[in-house]
């Protein structure tokens, strides 16, 4: 599950995870507006990758601005997005080639949208500020992956 912009709203958290079904990990892409710690016991035993968000200027040294892993042979890179100018794509572009990932996770925006460009696939979930379950502008996203392939990407 891939979520973004929170902004301190924990019962769409909640929802969203609901809604997502079964998952594996859940990734947020900045603005929490909450301490941390708060999003991994929600999470349960799932793992929760976070980074700082434009909004995290109160967590200092909790959560890095990106963050960089693989799964099932992809890289990924993990921004808010503000530090690069999104929306202005080319620097997080040349970001994302930088570090070698393969599918760009950000926020920021609040507007969910999902592009390809130069063989990385870029996502953004938009924004858990509103409820989810109401399609009322909330959203998270849910991709599904596989041996090195995108096999599915959901928006709620």
């Amino acid at each position: 599950m891939i979520c973004s912009d929170i902004h301190r709203n924990m019962d769409n958290y909640k929802q969203a995870i609901t809604l997502a079904g079964r998952i594996d990990r859940i990734i947020i892409a900045g603005d929490l507006v909450e301490a941390p710690e708060h999003f991994r016991r929600e999470a349960g035993m799932l793992p929760v990758v976070m980074v700082q968000g434009n909004c995290d200027r109160y967590l200092d040294e909790q959560l890095p601005f990106d963050v960089d892993f693989t799964v099932e042979g992809l890289r990924f890179f993990v921004t808010h997005g503000h530090r690069y100018g999104e929306p202005d794509r080319w620097r997080l572009f040349r970001e994302a080639r930088r570090r070698e990932a393969q599918i760009v996770v950000y926020g920021h925006t609040h507007m969910q949208t999902a592009y390809d460009y130069k063989g990385i696939r870029f996502i953004n979930p938009g924004t858990l500020k509103k409820d989810p379950s109401r399609h009322s502008g909330g959203g998270f996203a849910v991709l599904t992956v596989d041996r090195g392939k995108i096999l599915s990407l959901d928006f709620f």
